[in-house]
C-alpha cells in the first residue's frame, strides 16, 4: 500500500537557529493579534463614549433652553431635576457596564478537568454553555494533518493496519466499561480513560518527533485536547458527556439546539447544534461503540454506551421527521445523598429522619410520582441508610443506582436480540440444528427478581415497578425482605389501581405488606421547577369487610412545611411497628428520631438550602 505522505521533512539547519526563528515568529504573531484586539476594543470604547457625551450635551442644552423660556423661574427646582436626571443617567451607565462585563448574567460556574485541559461550564437562566480553550488558527492545518495520519497510517509499533488505531482504542474503552460496569470517564477530578490517553499520546508524540515539530506546553495541550475530543471522544458533545451533573442529553434533529437536564438547574438549552452529516455520523458512532448498527432499513436502536449510559438513537428523517436524534440517560458515579436533598428542600429534615429510621428498621418503602420527579434519586439517597454489611440486590432497566456498600449486587435487564434463521446462536438456543428465527437472550426485571429470591438478600431495590415483577416484589415483602422501589403513580388511589390491574395483578390483600408510600412531584418555586416530597402515607391494612386499603397520612406538604419528631411520632403507625421490631420504647424511639432530625436541620441551616455545582463536586 502506498504510504500516505502528509508532512515534508524540514531542511537540515542548526537546532538553535530554527528554535530562535520559531520563537520570533510566534512572538510577532501574538503581539500583532494582541495589538489588533486592543485597537479594536479602544476604538469601540471611544465611539461609545463620544455618543454618550453628545447625548448628554444635547440633553443639557435642551434643559437650559427650557429654563430660559420659563423666564428663569424655579431655578432651584430645575437644578434639582437636572441632578436627578444626571444621577439616573450615571446609574444606567453603571448598569450597562455591569452587563458588558457579564453579558450572560452569570449565575453559576464550575470547572471540569478533561484530558489535557480544564474547561468551564456556565449555567445562567435557561442556558448551559461550555467554555473550551480557544483553538489557535495557526494549529488548524497541523491538526488536520495529524488527524489524517492517525486515521490512515500504520503508526503503532509498525504493525497496525489502516484505521486500526481508533478501532484499538475504541475496543479497549468499551471492554473496560463493560468490565468495570461503570464510567470509563471517571469524574471531574483528573485525566481519565488512562489507556486511551496513553495510546493516543504515544501516537501523536511519534508524529511530532518524526517531523521535528516543536510546540509550547500550552499549545501542545490544546492540540492534544481537540484531537482527543474529535477522534477518541464524541466531538463537540464530549464535554457535556463528561459533566457529572448532567442527567439527560437530548438532540431533536438537524440544526436544532441540544438540550440537557441538569441535576441542580433542570432543563437547559445549550449552544450546540449539529448539521445533517455531523449528526448522522455521531448517532452512528454511538451505535458503533455500543455494538449496534443503524441503517435506513433499521433506523432505531436502544444502545448502552461504554460508560453505562443508555442511549435511544434514530437515523434519518423518515421515522423522526426533523432528522436523526439521540437521547442519552447518563449513569452517574456521584448520586445525591440524603443531606443534599435536605439542603435542596426536596425533603424536610423531619421527614428524612423518619425515612432513615424506617430504612434502618427494614420497612418496605415505595416512591411514587410522575416522570422525572426524583423517584430514583430519592431511592438512591435513602439507600445510604441501609446498614453497612447487609446484603443488597438492586434490579433496574437502566443502571442508575450507585451505592457505597460492598455487599451489593447490581442487576440490569437486557433487551432481546433478533436471531435470523440458521444462525449459530439460534440453533444453540433451540438445542437442534433446525432453523430458528425470533427474539433471543432477553432478561427482564421479572427474571432478575425471581433469581434474586434465591440469593438471600436482606434488602431488595427495584428501579421501577411496571409489570409482572410487581407480584414477585410483594411476595418478597410478605416473606420478610426489606424493599425499596419506585412506580409511576401520583396518588394512593392511582397506585392501588395500577397494582391490582394487569400487568401487575397484585391482590388488594397483599398491598397491606407495603409500609410507606412517598409521593414526589415537581412544583414551581420562584419561576424554577423544584422536585419536592408532597405526601407521606402509611399503608395500615386491608379492610376485610370492604376490601379497601386503609391509609394513614403522615405528612402533607400543603399543610405543613417542617413536621417535628413529636408530630411524626403522634401520627405514625409504622413507628409503632418499629418499636415492636426493635424492642425500643416509644420514648427511646422519639429520642432517636429527634437526634436524626437535629442532624439534618444542622445540614440544612449550615448551607442555607443552597447547593452550587462547585460545592456539589467538591463534596463528591
Amino acid at each position: 500500500m502506498r504510504e500516505l505522505i502528509i508532512f515534508r521533512k524540514r531542511q537540515e539547519e542548526p537546532a538553535s537557529v530554527r528554535k530562535e526563528n520559531e520563537n520570533k515568529q510566534i512572538g510577532e504573531n501574538e503581539n500583532k493579534q494582541i495589538g489588533e484586539n486592543e485597537n479594536k476594543q479602544i476604538g469601540e470604547n471611544e465611539r461609545k463614549q463620544r455618543e454618550e457625551n453628545a447625548e448628554n450635551a444635547e440633553n443639557e442644552e435642551n434643559e437650559e433652553n427650557e429654563e430660559k423660556q420659563n423666564g428663569g423661574n424655579d431655578g432651584k427646582n430645575k437644578r434639582i431635576k437636572r441632578t436627578a436626571v444626571r444621577q439616573k443617567r450615571e446609574a444606567g451607565h453603571a448598569e450597562r457596564q455591569k452587563k458588558d462585563n457579564d453579558p450572560d448574567g452569570l449565575s453559576d460556574v464550575y470547572h471540569l478537568s478533561l484530558p489535557y485541559v480544564t474547561v468551564s461550564v456556565r449555567c445562567t437562566g435557561d442556558r448551559y454553555t461550555v467554555c473550551e480553550p480557544p483553538f489557535p488558527e495557526s494549529l488548524k492545518m497541523l491538526k488536520e494533518r495529524i488527524r489524517d495520519h492517525l486515521l490512515y497510517s500504520e503508526i503503532l509499533n509498525g504493525s497496525l493496519k489502516e484505521g486500526s488505531f481508533l478501532k484499538n482504542v475504541g475496543e479497549k474503552s468499551h471492554e473496560n466499561g463493560k468490565r468495570r460496569g461503570k464510567s470509563c470517564d471517571g469524574s471531574v477530578s483528573g485525566v481519565s480513560r488512562a489507556d486511551d490517553c496513553r495510546l493516543f499520546e504515544k501516537a501523536v508524540m511519534k508524529i511530532l518527533r518524526d517531523y521535528d515539530i516543536r510546540l509550547s506546553p500550552a499549545r501542545k495541550n490544546v492540540l492534544f485536547y481537540y484531537l482527543f475530543r474529535d477522534l477518541i471522544g464524541y466531538g463537540r458533545i464530549e464535554p457535556v458527556l463528561r459533566d457529572p451533573l448532567i442527567e439527560d442529553i437530548s438532540c431533536n434533529g438537524y440544526d436544532l439546539p441540544v438540550y440537557v437536564c441538569h441535576r441542580l438547574y433542570g432543563t437547559l438549552v445549550t449552544d450546540i447544534s449539529f448539521g445533517r452529516d455531523e449528526l448522522d455520523r455521531l448517532v452512528r458512532r454511538f451505535a458503533g461503540v455500543s455494538g449496534k448498527s443503524l441503517t435506513i432499513a433499521g433506523p432505531l436502536a436502544d444502545a448502552s454506551l461504554p460508560d453505562g449510559s443508555r442511549a435511544q438513537l434514530s437515523l434519518g428523517s423518515e421515522i423522526t421527521t426533523k432528522g436523526s436524534t439521540f437521547t442519552i440517560r447518563k449513569f452517574t458515579e456521584r448520586p445525591f445523598r440524603p443531606d443534599d436533598l435536605v439542603r435542596l428542600g426536596t425533603f424536610p429534615p423531619g421527614v428524612m429522619a423518619y425515612l432513615r429510621l424506617a430504612v434502618e428498621s427494614g420497612m418496605n418503602i415505595m416512591f411514587a410520582g410522575g416522570t422525572a420527579c426524583g423517584k430514583t434519586t430519592a431511592v438512591n439517597a435513602v439507600s445510604y441508610f441501609i446498614p453497612e454489611h447487609r446484603k443488597i440486590i438492586s434490579i433496574e432497566d437502566t443502571r442508575e443506582i450507585s451505592l457505597p456498600h460492598r455487599n451489593w449486587i447490581s442487576g440490569v435487564s437486557r433487551q432481546p436480540v433478533v436471531m435470523e434463521a440458521g444462525s449459530a446462536a439460534g440453533q444453540e438456543s433451540t438445542g437442534s440444528g433446525g432453523a430458528y428465527s425470533g427474539l433471543y437472550g432477553g432478561i427482564t426485571l421479572y427474571d432478575l427478581l425471581k433469581t434474586t429470591m434465591r440469593q438471600r438478600p436482606e434488602y431488595i431495590i427495584v428501579g421501577e415497578v411496571r409489570g409482572s415483577e410487581a407480584y414477585v416484589l410483594f411476595q418478597a415483602m410478605s416473606t420478610g425482605h426489606a424493599t425499596l422501589s419506585t412506580i409511576h403513580a401520583e396518588s394512593v388511589d392511582r397506585l392501588i389501581h395500577r397494582l391490582e390491574n394487569t400487568p401487575m395483578s397484585v391482590p388488594k390483600s397483599m398491598i397491606q405488606v407495603l409500609d410507606i408510600l412517598v409521593i414526589l412531584g415537581t412544583v414551581r418555586v420562584r419561576g424554577k421547577d423544584t422536585k419536592k416530597c408532597l405526601f407521606v402515607h402509611e399503608i395500615v391494612r386491608t379492610d376485610p369487610r370492604t376490601g379497601e386499603v386503609v391509609v394513614n397520612d403522615v405528612y402533607d406538604a400543603g399543610k405543613e412545611d417542617r413536621p417535628t419528631a413529636e408530630d411524626l411520632m403522634s401520627r405514625s403507625v409504622v413507628l409503632e411497628k418499629i418499636c415492636l421490631r426493635t424492642g425500643k420504647t416509644p420514648e427511646e424511639l422519639d429520642g432517636t428520631l429527634s437526634a436524626y432530625q437535629r442532624s439534618f436541620e444542622k445540614e440544612a441551616e449550615s448551607d442555607d438550602k443552597t447547593l452550587t455545582a462547585e460545592t456539589f463536586l467538591k463534596n463528591g
